[in-house]
């Protein structure tokens, strides 16, 4: 791409002027001032349009690969660049036979694709003094508000244009997932997951696997415990086509009786991995303890005795009683046009009708003794955990636990870190475990540790919960886990699907698509007072379960 775009460049002296390549990895062009941006968008613009000098530019790709890997010395030492950065030693060779591949179509399409003026920078180096009088592209607003569409059926519909990047993502998600399950089917929603994207009626399982693959979109399911759906990552020249397809998963969804034998399989193996891997399990004993009746005393994987119970027509009327119009959410965002991706999903789901869908409330009393619960493991390593009731993700609290559980549970500056390791003179893995849900919730601490560490590490939390109850923690500190908190929130919505995500589940539970933007004022607003507070109200050892897994 880049060889081919020189050659363009070094047309520039067609217009009468010189242009000097300087030899490297990095390419810097001296031309005279004034003429150089547009002469370069000009030529860019015809590039896009005009078949490019393909031959050309593969044959200098090649004969620098050929020339560059004339001594062993080169081989060696490309061949380590290659072996670094890219994970296979034979990474150049392979590079230039894909080379050879490339059609003017496709250079073409890259060209519309990342040529864009909204991705443009210019940097321009001027004599002292001298006035430039090129007038730079200034391309128009990337990135739109979410618009919110709802369907006479009930779906929401959030739509956002970001042209920033040729990408899009879609979500669709559901109210549903572990908090539905029956107990004598626990793991139903998983399995459906699995197979949701497996086969149509329209489609068999190996076309859906050619059709994306061939078109690079990502497609998949997800069950989670509040909630289940699809996610679809793609190139925005491919919307109509991955929407298309979308509809039909949706709409015509088959569940095929040999890819629930295969997933059964798969799950029961990742069931033997939980229960040998010391976090998943000691974190499932916590629930099952914390929990008497919720469902979230379950595991999403659910048991070796559910998973053999479950039935296609299992999963056929799960997916019939939950995947329904008023109880879903599309999100639809990045290089779009909403106008036309709103016709296209009312073509395929305004249809849909709607169902009665009753979420009724769970009571789960808190627990009347602690627990303690030993639980053994074929491991060197020993975890401590010791788990509260929280609050659900409507409660005001729930920010504020927030800003205490990582102000406890920080691997950087939290308080058990730097009392574990005054004390023991080591850094072990250590954090807080929170799980705001639809009705209750858990808040958990844990450090990963050694066997004969158990019981000190025990003492260290209960001393730093204790602590926090009697003491106000200092402010600057609270202050720094706040900007900390605040920091990593933004920058994990940065990209449109982890915003389409976020902001979808939000609708999808009721809190308004744009709570997301309230976020750094809620935790902005947390005190010294709330987290004690806080910590007296919730983390109350007379309720609370503490599991040790050891060797």
């Amino acid at each position: 791409m880049e060889v081919i775009l020189l050659e363009k460049i070094h047309k520039l002296g067609d217009l009468g002027q010189q242009v000097r390549v300087k030899p490297g990895y990095g390419r810097n062009y001296l031309i005279p001032n004034g003429k150089a941006i547009p002469a370069t968008e000009a030529n860019i613009a015809r590039f896009e349009s005009q078949r490019a000098e393909l031959e050309k530019a593969q044959r200098q790709v090649l004969s620098d690969y050929i020339k560059g890997n004339q001594k062993a010395s080169s081989v060696a030492w490309h061949q380590a660049v290659d072996e670094t950065f890219a994970g296979d030693y034979t990474f150049s060779q392979k590079y230039v036979e894909e080379i050879k591949k490339v059609k003017t179509q496709d250079i073409q399409r890259v060209a519309r694709a990342y040529l864009r003026p909204e991705r443009l920078s210019v940097t321009v180096l001027k004599p002292a003094g001298q006035q430039d009088e090129t007038p730079l592209p200034q391309p128009e607003a990337a990135q739109e508000e979410i618009q919110k569409v709802t369907l006479d059926n009930g779906i929401s519909i959030l739509l956002r244009k970001d042209a920033t990047f040729p990408l899009v993502s879609v979500r669709v998600m559901f109210k549903g997932g572990l908090i539905k399950e029956p107990p004598s089917i626990n793991g139903v929603s998983q399995l459906m997951a699995h197979v949701w994207t497996k086969g149509t009626k329209s489609l068999s399982s190996q076309q859906i696997e050619e059709m994306t693959e061939g078109l690079g979109i990502d497609l998949s399911a997800y069950a989670g415990n509040n909630s289940f759906g699809l996610s679809m990552s793609l190139l925005s020249q491919d919307t109509k086509t991955a929407l298309d397809l979308l509809g039909k998963i949706i709409t015509q969804p088959v569940f095929p009786a040999d890819e629930i034998k295969r997933k059964k399989e798969d799950m029961l193996k990742a069931i033997r991995q939980r229960d040998e891997n010391i976090f998943p399990l000691t974190s499932f004993a916590l629930r099952k303890n914390l929990f008497e009746k919720h469902p979230y005393r379950m595991d999403s994987l659910g048991t070796n005795e559910t998973l053999v119970l479950i039935e296609q027509k299992d999963i056929a009327a799960y997916y019939s009683d939950w995947a329904v119009p008023n109880n879903m959410v599309v999100s639809v965002f990045g290089d779009i046009d909403p106008p036309e991706v709103l016709a296209q999903l009312r073509s395929f789901l305004g249809s849909l009708k709607r169902k009665d869908v009753v979420f009724e409330k769970h009571e789960e009393e808190l627990i009347r003794e602690p627990k303690r619960i030993a639980v053994q493991l074929n491991k060197e390593q020993a975890l401590v955990m010791i788990g509260f009731h929280g609050v659900d993700m409507y409660h005001p609290d729930r920010y504020g636990l927030e800003v205490l559980g990582t102000y406890m549970g920080s691997s950087f500056s939290g308080r058990l870190f730097n009392s574990i390791r005054e004390e023991l003179g080591k850094a072990y893995t250590m954090g807080d475990y929170q799980m705001p849900g639809l009705d209750t919730g858990l808040i958990a601490f844990y450090v990963l540790t050694e066997k004969e560490a158990v019981e000190t590490i025990e003492q260290i939390i209960r001393k730093e919960i204790r602590l926090l109850q009697e003491e106000l923690a200092p402010l600057q500190e609270v202050e720094d886990i706040k900007t900390y908190l605040k920091g990593n929130f933004k920058a994990g919505l940065e990209t449109n699907d982890a915003l389409s995500f976020t902001s979808g589940l939000d609708e999808l539970y009721g809190l308004g698509y744009e709570e997301h933007k309230n976020y750094e004022k809620k935790i902005g607003a947390v005190t010294p007072e709330d987290i004690q507070r806080l910590a007296r109200t919730y983390l109350d050892f007379s309720k609370a379960v503490t599991v040790i897994t050891a060797p």
